[in-house]
């Protein structure tokens, strides 16, 4: 693979000797021949068969050549709940699984002289493992096996199949403008349906939202006609929060670092879009992981001097909540501390924190099998101020809820997964974050800022249980595959050229 050479667009070049050429050339035709006559004969017995059939096809055709094109259509819709009826299984679900059907095929076409098992992999399969011992060994064995292959399409499958792509010049603009811009349309969708009373663009669009059953003001649920909060196509505040406040990293990663005056323009539409869609989720988990990106980034990029300054300010707010802590009119809850309102909502959280640490302590080794928190938690009779309305409610807290469901082992695992990905994208920071023009440092400055964000959000909610871990996997990976490319083609006397380097489009 040549970082610097053909773009991950171009047609591969076959090295083949002219005698050898025409055998399969022949061959070829016969072959679409054969399918054409087969698709022809199907169109006319089933039209729409026929049609879909085609259409896959062409889509398979494409992704070979091109995966940059499936890695678009799958962002866009991890996040539009599209049902593929009659399968179990939703619209990102189905192309993942196309995508693994064209795994073998994009090896042998596109011959990736780099290919390995990508870095994520090997850091999560110690927690894959926890999770299957938890479910085998758990209170209701294989009750919830659905949750272990989640964890195995997040983590295992989805960054075996973005290793597919190469990281050329076109990926680094593809993942740029892609992730500056998507985000940008379900903010919008966000701020529509909060000031127009709940019609938001994509239900005038008729895209279905999920919402629960019972919505009753009594209940806590996140969609616009029970709470006012704004959710877009995700169905809750939480989702639209978690994800602006996810992608919000890449947006100021490329206001930092980037040398592209387009992109730092593009940067700037996307944060204020983003923080108006926070700001219509009514989300503090939101804000928090908003803020936490902003500190870390900060942290990372200046000096020691305003470094110093920053922790100093830090230390002063910390010391400005004691202080408050201790003031006369403190009724003495912690729930008084908390801005917004919602009061309820937080104490609420306390319970159920205190209600997985109980869990946990009966099972402490390998736990009660992930997402058996919940049958625990009924059974113990916990009380609970606001019904949440829906049966599986959760911790509200990734790393109790992994905790009280998995053990000390699993939470051991899951830890040592995430500070191996913080350990590689620090090395990889260290040695690139000299050269302002490398390009590759701006997404491994936004990894960093996403993981930041993803565990200040995991401290106040429950991350395991939607494909928000995919829109992490691919923000880890984005970093980490353009700093192995920027570090390889150093060693290789060149430097991995970006938007501002005059890469034709």
């Amino acid at each position: 693979m040549s970082l610097t050479g053909a773009s991950a667009f171009d047609p591969s070049v076959m090295d083949r000797p002219p005698s050898a050429e025409w055998p399969a050339r022949l061959l070829t035709a016969v072959l679409v021949a054969a399918a054409g006559f087969l698709l022809a004969v199907l169109t006319a017995v089933y039209p729409l068969a026929g049609i879909g059939a085609v259409a896959a096809i062409g889509l398979l055709v494409v992704s070979i050549r091109m995966p940059e094109v499936l890695l678009v259509i799958f962002t866009v819709s991890l996040w539009v709940p599209v049902q593929l009826a009659p399968l179990p299984m939703n619209a990102a679900d189905g192309l993942l699984v196309f995508w693994c059907a064209c795994m073998p095929f994009i090896l042998i076409y596109r011959r990736p002289a780099h290919w390995h098992v990508p870095t994520l992999v090997k850091a999560v399969l110690p927690f894959v493992v926890a999770v299957m011992l938890s479910e085998v060994f758990a209170t209701n064995p294989f009750g919830n096996v659905k949750q272990f292959l989640r964890i195995v399409e997040w983590f295992v499958v989805w960054p075996l199949m973005l290793s597919l792509i190469e990281p050329t010049p076109r990926l680094f603009r593809l993942g740029a403008v892609m992730m500056l811009l998507i985000p940008c349309a379900f903010a919008i969708d966000g701020v529509v349906e909060y000031f127009n009373n709940g019609n938001s663009i994509s239900h005038m669009l008729h895209i279905p939202v999920p919402r629960p059953e019972d919505t009753s003001t009594a209940t806590i649920h996140h969609t616009f006609d029970v709470s006012g909060r704004a959710g877009s196509t995700f169905g809750g505040a939480q989702g639209l929060a978690l994800y602006l406040a996810l992608c919000i990293s890449v947006a100021f990663g490329h206001l930092i670092r980037t040398p592209s005056a387009g992109l730092r323009l593009l940067a700037c539409f996307t944060i204020l879009l983003s923080f108006a869609g926070l700001a219509v989720a009514e989300s503090r988990g939101g804000i928090l992981a908003a803020v936490a990106v902003v500190l870390v980034m900060a942290m990372l990029e200046i000096g020691k001097l305003a470094k110093a300054l920053l922790l100093g300010g830090l230390l002063a707010a910390g010391l400005g909540l004691f202080a408050l802590a201790l003031w006369p009119g403190w009724d003495g809850s912690i729930v008084s501390l908390v801005p917004g309102g919602r009061p309820d909502a937080v104490i609420d959280r306390l319970s159920l924190w205190q209600m997985a640490l109980q869990v946990w302590q009966d099972h402490p080794v390998i736990g009660v099998g992930l997402g058996n928190y919940r049958d625990h938690a009924i059974a113990r009779g916990i009380d609970l101020i606001v019904p949440l309305g829906y049966e599986g409610f959760h911790a509200h807290n990734t790393f109790m809820e992994i905790l009280a469901d998995t053990g000390v082992l699993g939470l051991g695992a899951f830890l040592y997964f995430l500070a191996t990905v913080l350990h590689r994208l620090l090395r990889a920071w260290g040695r690139l974050r000299g050269d302002r023009r490398c390009h590759a440092s701006t997404f491994v400055l936004a990894a960093i800022g996403t993981l930041a964000s993803y565990c200040a959000f995991a401290s106040v909610d429950m991350l395991l249980l939607e494909n928000t871990n995919m829109q992490v996997v691919l923000l880890f990976s984005f970093g980490l595959i353009f700093a192995e490319a920027e570090l390889r083609a150093r060693a290789a006397g060149g430097t991995l050229p970006g938007p501002a380097d005059g890469v034709p489009a």
